[in-house]
């Protein structure tokens, strides 16, 4: 079995493909790439063509998301909404109902009335722009998460509460699969009685142990088992937002343009007749036939369908995002067959086009002169090779 994960970062994704056999997980396929707003939606559809695949999960960023761990009364158990209306006046931004899940963990060891439930939202002012741009690509996703609690499920036979140093950037207070706490590290030193002050202030923790061995949430997040089952049994965010639609005419103005597009026709068709069989052809008084020189045939030039062509869109300005913007810019004028990705150098002046048809050239030439300064590639193109042509973004 093979799984997809996206891991999602400030205008940067990492994607992987993990093949799982039996207890064993490995990464056999792995690519980054950067993207821009307007971007993004080449990025994602050129991410699925690589994978070969419109289903994945989504590692999010954990300074993109909020971590609590909260008592509620045990009985009766609590519902959604009361989780949602303890949870919201502690979040510092507002979150839709669907931006954020909960699973309960089990009683309070100390309080049999209180009953302990994990709760993390994410934000939706970083997430829906990529969901937007996702569903509009026809992307999929199973499971969303962040790092914490990808690390704690991999920790969970740990006897006690816990540390975890993720490769000096995330720590997390972990204990049986529950997430206490979890912060990005800014200073080690300073964060670390950080951390450790809330949890004992707050949960009355003595942390003792860190866990620094190599651990990847990756991996635990390919494997996560409880993807689908009842809301209180199953943490994975289910994010819906609506992508904007072109909003239809109503049956009233539909009418109208019939009626105008039925006259405009039946007025031309009326008028071409008409001037047809009216006007007789002048007579010609001189029989004799007039010599007349032939004209010249001239080779018509082949036509190229953009639609037809496959084209590569390669990164030589070491500006990110620019090959993706390139492949926006030439889908929107028809072209289907892209691919993007890095030059052997970012030191690239103007931008290069490599072809062996001039009439290629001449198409992309057109398309692309209005933002870029282009110039013919000398070296031509490998006729081995699986494109038409070859387009290097350079600095201008």
């Amino acid at each position: 079995m093979k799984q997809n994960i996206i891991s999602l970062g400030n205008k940067k994704i990492k994607v992987y493909k993990v093949e799982i056999k039996g207890q064993q997980a490995n990464i056999i396929q792995k690519e980054e790439y950067d993207f821009t707003d307007q971007d993004i939606k080449a990025v994602l559809a050129q991410t699925s063509k690589r994978f070969k695949s419109k289903k994945f999960r989504i590692l999010l960023p954990e300074q993109k998301t909020y971590i609590k761990l909260i008592e509620l009364p045990a009985k009766p158990l609590p519902t959604r909404q009361q989780v949602l209306e303890a949870i919201k006046t502690s979040l510092p931004e507002p979150i839709e109902d669907s931006f954020i899940d909960w699973k309960i963990i089990n009683t309070n060891d100390v309080n049999k009335d209180k009953i302990i439930v994990q709760v993390f939202a994410a934000s939706p002012a970083f997430l829906k722009p990529f969901m937007i741009a996702a569903q509009s690509v026809g992307l999929k996703f199973s499971a969303f998460e962040p790092p914490s609690f990808a690390l704690a499920r991999l920790t969970q036979a740990e006897p006690a509460p816990h540390l975890i140093n993720y490769k000096n950037d995330i720590l997390t207070v972990a204990h049986q699969g529950r997430v206490f706490t979890s912060l990005n590290i800014t200073n080690l030193k300073t964060d670390l009685k950080k951390i450790t002050d809330y949890v004992k202030k707050n949960w009355n923790l003595d942390v003792k142990k860190t866990i620094t061995q190599k651990i990847d949430p990756i991996i635990a997040l390919a494997i996560k088992p409880d993807i689908k089952g009842k809301d209180e049994k199953v943490l994975n965010l289910n994010p819906k937002v609506l992508v904007p639609t072109a909003k239809k005419p109503s049956k009233k103005i539909a009418l109208m343009i019939f009626i105008l597009t039925f006259i405009v026709v039946s007025i031309a068709t009326y008028y071409f007749f008409f001037q047809k069989t009216s006007i007789s052809p002048p007579v010609d008084s001189d029989p004799s036939p007039t010599p007349t020189s032939q004209p010249t045939a001239t080779p018509t030039p082949l036509a190229v369908n953009s639609e037809e062509l496959k084209v590569q869109i390669l990164n030589g300005s070491g500006v990110a995002g620019a090959a993706g913007k390139a492949a926006q810019i030439l889908e929107e004028l028809g072209y289907q067959d892209i691919d993007t990705g890095n030059a052997s150098s970012y030191d690239y002046d103007s931008t290069q086009i490599a072809t062996d048809k001039s009439e290629i050239f001449d198409l992309l030439t057109k398309d692309l002169s209005g933002e870029y300064s282009l110039e013919e590639d000398q070296k031509k193109i490998d006729q081995d090779s699986e494109f038409d042509v070859i387009v290097t973004i350079g600095k201008s």
